[in-house]
């Protein structure tokens, strides 16, 4: 009984979700940003003070160069409905939840449609915690906005700030043509 009612509030929530998705533009000047399943170790204690994606992408949104948009995609795992599910429930997200989301200027979400790849491939950068996004981004030539404080912070390609004046210089490189260097991230991945 209670498994089916957490059911049928993520069946809502889906709904919610996808009806509030927009048909992007992939040629658009954007961030891609891909939430993360929460809780978890990625923003909870990874990402400290911006736990909250909310206020993650406020920050986000008033860095941007004009007319850059933030593409936003859940996790599908905050629709898991498979019963063997590592974890079970809605406890992180609300229809509100999205509602607020939409509101934050430049924020787009996007629908399953799309896979990330391509998402990651068109974007001039992503933004994320410290999850898989990242460095997959890195990996295909894409630099990332990190919001925690994890090892990925010492990777070429990624940009760590410590207030919106930082996020700013990072977005302007970003916007610059910055360049991974194959090198760097080399190193990096033979140190770990």
């Amino acid at each position: 009984k209670i498994f089916l009612k957490t059911d049928i509030e993520k069946f809502r929530l889906l709904d919610n979700y996808l009806k509030l998705t927009s048909n992007v533009n992939l040629r658009d000047d954007f961030i891609f940003f891909p939430m993360w399943f929460q809780p978890s170790a990625t923003t909870y204690p990874f990402a400290g003070k911006y736990i909250d994606y909310i206020e993650c992408l406020k920050l986000l949104s008033k860095s941007l160069p004009k007319n850059w948009k933030i593409f936003v995609k859940e996790s599908p795992d905050i629709f898991n409905m498979n019963k063997h599910a590592w974890f079970k429930g809605t406890y992180t997200r609300s229809k509100n939840f999205y509602t607020k989301l939409k509101k934050i200027k430049g924020v787009e979400l996007v629908n399953y449609d799309i896979p990330d790849y391509k998402l990651i491939d068109n974007c001039k950068a992503t933004a994320s915690h410290a999850d898989k996004f990242g460095l997959i981004s890195i990996l295909r030539n894409k630099p990332n906005i990190n919001f925690s404080n994890s090892i990925q912070r010492y990777c070429h390609g990624t940009f760590v700030f410590k207030n919106e004046k930082d996020l700013k210089l990072s977005i302007a490189k970003i916007q610059n043509g910055f360049d991974i260097d194959n090198k760097k991230l080399s190193i990096f991945f033979s140190i770990l």
